[in-house]
């Protein structure tokens, strides 16, 4: 699944993330939603959590989640607003892609201040955060090192190797 999510968003270029941060790779998890495989494998990462999305790729990803057993999920904008179902005291946080940890810890003190309740967990799709800047305690599905991924040339099979299925294009 790694070399599915990698070949399937990522993109070289020249970028200023949302964190501000400079880097050559932008992975936009967008472009996933449409591989019937890997919509598999992301309902049974947050099956059966009550998950709330972060604006903006977290709260499509909270909709997507139509494996989740209960079917609630809720939307936490970036100015603090909460749309959808009550929160639960054992609810999961949910981002597309974590480079620092600025907006899940904002989003963390805007739930609290609202609810009273801190995350049972915190779940991204990609984890691309610097191993020194590790403090949140994240579950992913993808960690990229962008520096051994610069080093190692050839740690990916090549993109028509892969065997994608997009059921939902045509």
């Amino acid at each position: 699944m790694t070399e599915s999510i990698i070949y399937t968003c990522l993109t070289e270029g020249n970028y200023v993330l949302h964190s501000g941060q400079k880097s050559k790779y932008l992975f936009d998890v967008m472009k996933l939603i449409r591989d019937y495989d890997w919509c598999e494998e992301f309902y049974n990462f947050v099956y059966d959590d009550f998950i709330v999305g972060i604006e903006f790729g977290g709260a499509i990803l909270a909709a997507l989640d139509g494996g989740n057993a209960n079917e609630d999920f809720a939307v936490i904008r970036k100015d603090g607003t909460i749309y959808g179902s009550r929160i639960p005291k054992d609810y999961v946080l949910l981002d597309d892609v974590v480079t620092n940890e600025n907006s899940l810890r904002t989003a963390i003190v805007q739930i609290y201040n609202q609810t009273g309740y801190y995350p049972e967990k915190i779940k991204c799709v990609v984890d691309r955060r610097d191993k020194d800047k590790k403090s949140l305690d994240i579950e992913s599905m993808l960690e990229f090192d962008e520096e051994e991924y610069i080093n190692k040339n050839d740690i990916l099979v090549e993109p028509e190797k892969l065997e994608m299925k997009n059921y939902f294009m045509l």
